[in-house]
């Protein structure tokens, strides 16, 4: 149950570096950047990952 709890706090947390972020003006590309440094290394996806995953969803829109 702790490790449930440890998990919902850093899947809290990614989204707290996100929205902090945009709060401050970054454009949204930076914000996913912000949220993806606050994932431990070990979960992280790599860069590369990421800006395929947002290539999809542009071309998605």
């Amino acid at each position: 149950m702790g490790a449930d709890i440890d998990a919902e706090g850093r899947y809290l947390g990614c989204i707290k570096a996100a929205m902090v972020a945009l709060q401050r003006g970054a454009p949204p590309i930076v914000c996913v950047e912000y949220a993806r440094r606050s994932i431990m290394p070990e979960e992280r996806p790599s860069f590369e990952e990421v800006d395929k995953a947002t290539k999809e969803i542009k071309k998605a829109a």
